[in-house]
């Protein structure tokens, strides 16, 4: 069951131009086939991975108007489109249609400004009526999630310091007792920001706080 937020009513346009991206070339394809039947959508292009949508999405910023993307892609995960579009191209929205239904994946969505989020195993059509929602100004959300999110949202964001803490292990790939020294702090303060970092964004290992390094990028 889903909720629809902040409706408003739209005038006549031209058609939804929509990206799909999925790694999964028979969902890709049989959504764009479905999708494609609305008069009021046009598919505009297919893709498989976050970095082929973020270029389109880079080069051609006012050809598209809404993004559908999987969570699980090859390299970078769909969660990396929806921030990078929310950074650089206000214009286009993002739904999320995912197998990875989980509480994590819902709230992380929503904090990286996904305008929509779906099972994969949903009708089609109800993909293709949450595209038209969304662009007319909605918000469409599980709703068992939205009281999830109002309750995580405070403890799940990063601090300052994490932020700061989560560069240096990520990006310049150093260890706890290095970024100690670096930022005057005990090796006992930095494995506890570590354990609070990894809590937050839900991983287990220092090779799932790689896949977050997109949050560094802006």
């Amino acid at each position: 069951m889903y909720r629809t937020e902040f409706s408003v009513t739209s005038s006549p346009r031209e058609p939804v131009r929509v990206v799909i991206v999925d790694s999964d070339p028979v969902f890709k394809t049989g959504l764009l086939s479905y999708v494609n039947r609305y008069p009021d959508l046009e598919v505009v292009k297919a893709a498989a991975s976050a970095s082929e949508a973020i270029m389109l999405a880079d080069k051609f910023p006012s050809a598209i108007d809404l993004i559908v993307t999987e969570v699980r892609l090859r390299g970078a995960c769909g969660f990396h489109i929806c921030h990078h579009v929310n950074k650089l191209h206000l214009n286009i929205k993002t739904v999320i249609v995912t197998s990875q239904y989980t509480d994590e994946a819902i709230i992380w969505a929503r904090h990286m400004h996904a305008h929509g989020f779906l099972r994969k195993n949903v009708e089609p059509k109800d993909i293709a009526t949450s595209i038209l929602s969304v662009c007319d100004g909605s918000y469409t959300w599980p709703v068992t999630a939205l009281d999830a999110q109002l309750h995580d949202d405070k403890n799940r964001a990063l601090t300052k310091t994490e932020e700061e803490i989560l560069e240096l292990l990520v990006k310049a790939n150093m260890k706890p007792p290095e970024i100690a020294l670096r930022l005057n702090r005990s090796e006992a303060t930095i494995l506890n920001h570590k354990r609070s970092i990894m809590a937050k964004l839900g991983v287990k290992d220092s090779i799932g706080l790689g896949k977050y390094e997109f949050l560094l990028d802006y």
